[in-house]
């Protein structure tokens, strides 16, 4: 189905800028979620260190009605402004009431030079992010359906010029398939190496009941936090949850810092090996329990040769595709053995894990971006190919 945002194309010949609004997109699910060191090609370590490269953040002056009647009030307005700033910008609304609401729509901007933009489009590339603060679960869609043969970048796309402002309307609840229960979501778009604002959506139920908080947060501490996800084992040095050679140092501020394999040859022992480390806020969900002796020994926090972590740091990667459309979502459960003092929440730690061994990691030879969240915190991209072997010869 494709429905016209506005029935309109606006282009300014003198300014040699074109502006285009774009039709109904709809939000299709995405995909949710070690070994030796690598022999292959390893020309360097691709770095991404604390905070995301993101859009700056641009009032859409947009009521939080408008999002649900007219999300291109002020689109002219918006479109000016873009003129001149490449980049991608995502509106949405900032409260959402789950009892007379049944659906989520945002707006997505994507402005730059049209030698840029042809290289991916944003039917076949975009994404949108939706992290969930209270339990740190990101989910992941694409930001148009994909009920089409991707075209491959244009071969004449240097030879473009001129400017492009494009405007896309999504519905992202169903398609995400999004809890709709009382919460507090952070939506950011990604195309490649783009990076949009990220968006805060409130999520109630009529007015808020100070008692039921206090249930919530009390069920919170009971909470045994999920299983070290990948495991370690005795017979590999990968994943491991120490530093490690090519660790990044640890941030100085809240945030996340990975280092990863600039090229990898794809043989039969091939491995793609993401460094990471972090200073996080740890929840009280996910500090381990030390009255869940049975739960803490099944899920390995508990062993004869090892400490007991404090507990476990929820990280997820988006690995979207740099040459042809490719996306997952993989999920890490890291163990922190560090201990938040005073009145910090933060813990710190470092993790090193191969790509190429967790499920659903794309291994079709090509560039890839791969960008890290946690709670608040964004980190990417840091950018990795996998060469066929074949090329070597």
């Amino acid at each position: 189905m494709v429905r016209p945002l506005r029935s309109r194309l606006q282009i300014r010949l003198a300014a040699s800028r074109r502006w285009f609004c774009l039709g109904w997109l709809f939000l299709v699910p995405g995909v949710v979620a070690c070994g030796t060191a690598n022999e292959g090609v390893r020309d360097s370590l691709s770095a991404a260190h604390g905070k995301a490269r993101q859009m700056n953040e641009i009032d859409l002056g947009l009521d939080n009605d408008d999002y649900w009647s007219n999300p291109t009030r002020t689109m002219d307005d918006v479109m000016d402004r873009l003129e001149s700033e490449a980049g991608l910008v995502l509106g949405a609304p900032t409260a959402v009431d789950t009892a007379q609401r049944s659906d989520l729509p945002a707006i997505i901007y994507r402005s730059g030079k049209d030698s840029d933009l042809a290289l991916r489009s944003f039917r076949s590339y975009a994404l949108i992010a939706a992290m969930h603060l209270d339990t740190k679960t990101l989910y992941l869609g694409y930001a148009a359906p994909q009920d089409f043969d991707p075209k491959p970048p244009r071969s004449d796309a240097d030879e473009l010029e001129g400017w492009t402002v494009a405007a896309h309307k999504a519905e992202i609840r169903e398609q995400l398939n999004l809890p709709w229960q009382p919460g507090q979501y952070r939506f950011t778009a990604i195309l490649g190496d783009e990076l949009s604002n990220t968006a805060v959506s409130n999520f109630g139920k009529g007015r808020p009941d100070p008692d039921v908080d206090a249930l919530i947060a009390a069920e919170a501490e009971k909470i045994d936090p999920p299983a070290v996800f990948p495991a370690t084992s005795k017979m590999n040095d990968c994943p491991s949850y120490e530093r490690v050679d090519g660790s990044p140092p640890i941030p100085d501020s809240p945030g996340i810092s990975i280092n990863l394999e600039r090229a990898v040859a794809l043989r039969e022992d091939a491995a793609c090996i993401l460094y990471g480390s972090y200073r996080l806020p740890l929840s009280v969900r996910d500090r381990v329990k030390l009255g869940s002796e049975e739960y803490n020994r099944e899920a390995g926090f508990v062993s004869d040769d090892g400490p007991t972590p404090v507990g476990v740091v929820p990280i997820s990667l988006v690995v979207t595709g740099a040459d042809e459309p490719a996306a997952c979502l993989l999920h890490l459960f890291v163990p922190t053995f560090d201990t938040p003092s005073g009145d910090s929440d933060e813990v710190t730690g470092y993790f090193s894990v191969d790509l190429l061994r967790l499920p659903d990691m794309p291994k079709d030879p090509q560039g890839y971006f791969v960008y890290a969240f946690s709670g608040e915190s964004i980190c990417g991209p840091a950018k990795t190919a996998l060469v066929e072997k074949e090329r070597l010869h």
